[in-house]
């Protein structure tokens, strides 16, 4: 059975230094003041990279934070508007950009009667409203009294 020597690093690299002339043990001492000095520069810039990843994912908790924030009270007024918009006494019609209507309110479901959402403004107009030569600035609907024209 043969014993294994077994010689601590530093001890072996005295050793193997030993045997190497004084000039390239002076190019290596160099080159390994160099990779120190660069293993060190890693190190530190390895540092800052991961303060920076912290710093990052604070800015990005805040941020989604407030998005959350953002949209709850988004989520809160558009539940207010459509409330209010479904309890009003007054007829709301909206159309989209071609005429058509896009949304209304019970209201206006009532006082223009059904259907309303998908129909054309012009189409609910003829049948909704009922035009006298003496309306002036009235429209009359064909089952109510005269109504004042929305500006």
């Amino acid at each position: 059975m043969q014993l294994i020597q077994t010689v601590a690093p530093a001890q072996q690299l005295k050793q193997t230094m030993a045997l190497i002339e004084p000039e390239t043990q002076q190019e290596l001492q160099t080159a390994l003041a160099f990779f120190t000095e660069l293993a060190d520069s890693l190190t530190d810039s390895y540092a800052d990279s991961q303060a920076e990843v912290r710093q990052l994912r604070g800015a990005l908790r805040s941020a989604q934070a407030e998005r959350e924030i953002a949209q709850t009270q988004t989520r809160r007024s558009t539940r207010q508007l459509e409330d209010l918009l479904q309890n009003l006494p007054g007829g709301v019609v909206l159309l989209d950009q071609r005429g058509f209507v896009q949304d209304c309110n019970p209201a206006a479901a009532d006082l223009l009667g059904e259907p309303l959402c998908g129909e054309s403004w012009l189409s609910v107009i003829d049948r909704a409203f009922a035009p006298r030569g003496d309306d002036g600035h009235e429209w009359v609907m064909a089952a109510a009294s005269a109504l004042p024209p929305a500006h």
